[in-house]
């Protein structure tokens, strides 16, 4: 049976490339997808197969960096514009599924509020993101989330993970043991793996030391920039 699907996200960069991994497969199987993110992605939308709805957040600065944009991207993360966007698109397409990217605070609280199927895609590691560095900002951040979520209806939460206990599941993109273990893990959280479309390849016959015979170290600031020592 095929499916309309509405994929909320937005373009981060690391963030996208299990996004659409997922949204190509969903395409391949015959599944309607409409995209919601920020307009520099509807040429991805496109080039997917997809529909794609602007959520009405403004897109980065060329040149600029997210810390130099930090009020246009608290807002994205924690204020009710995309959430507002969801529920409308939601009341004029009437989907089957949302799937919502993690970190869109409202755009859960709209999944939430709309309490229709729903999953949210964790695209770092679940317990950095609930309980680790990401969850204690995401904490700090919870007098804001909760003023957000009251202006959508909903009572407040106590903690990160709580934002996503109400998703029918919880898409963890990578494997189970590169994350760090938890006392008690919630009964909708899968971790389903690396989520790529690259196509698979041979490990190197031996690796290519330096001239001095020092080995290389790849070092990655998530998936956008890459600095090699």
């Amino acid at each position: 049976m095929s499916g309309r699907f509405h994929v909320v996200t937005w373009n981060g960069g690391g963030n996208t490339t299990p996004t659409y991994a997922l949204l190509r497969r969903l395409v391949v199987r015959g599944h309607e997808v409409t995209i919601l993110g920020q307009s520099a992605q509807a040429e991805a939308a496109h080039d997917l197969g997809a529909r794609f709805v602007p959520l009405g957040v403004p897109d980065w600065t060329s040149g600029k960096s997210l810390e130099d944009e930090s009020e246009a991207f608290l807002a994205l993360l924690f204020g009710p514009v995309v959430g507002e966007a969801v529920l409308n698109t939601i009341a004029r397409d009437a989907p089957d599924v949302l799937v919502v990217d993690c970190m869109l605070t409202s755009a859960l609280t709209a999944a939430e509020r709309a309490a229709m199927p729903s999953a949210a895609l964790v695209h770092v590691l679940y317990e950095q993101f609930v309980a680790g560095t990401m969850g204690r900002r995401w904490a700090a951040r919870l007098p804001a989330i909760n003023a957000m979520r009251s202006g959508f209806g909903l009572p407040p939460v106590g903690s990160p993970m709580a934002l996503l206990e109400p998703m029918r599941v919880v898409l963890v993109a990578c494997p189970q043991a590169f994350d760090a273990a938890m006392p008690v893990l919630p009964q909708n959280v899968r971790y389903v793996g690396a989520m790529l479309d690259d196509p698979p390849t041979a490990p190197s016959a031996s690796p290519r030391p330096l001239a001095d015979g020092r080995p290389r170290v790849l070092v990655a600031l998530s998936t956008s920039s890459f600095w090699k020592i």
